[in-house]
């Protein structure tokens, strides 16, 4: 039988998913904009690309900080 969560643990996995959530939706943004701006110097699209992959190691590096977010949470009981 699985160990209940905790009002901690919620808390502790809310906080990642979202700190996870906010490093992801960086890297989309800027990878849209490597994209879609018109004209964009070369310059700026590598400055673009590498503000992708500081957000992806941020999300990776709260998802290594936090095993919590390895395990899904268990169903609420009504």
């Amino acid at each position: 039988m699985e160990k209940a969560w905790t009002v901690e643990d919620y808390r502790e996995y809310r906080r990642a998913v979202r700190d996870i959530a906010i490093m992801l939706s960086f890297a989309a943004v800027f990878a849209l904009l490597g994209f879609v701006i018109p004209d964009i110097s070369m310059r700026f699209q590598a400055i673009c690309w590498q503000s992708v992959i500081v957000g992806v190691f941020c999300a990776g590096v709260i998802i290594r900080r936090h095993p919590i977010v390895w395990h899904l949470p268990p169903p609420r009981r009504n």
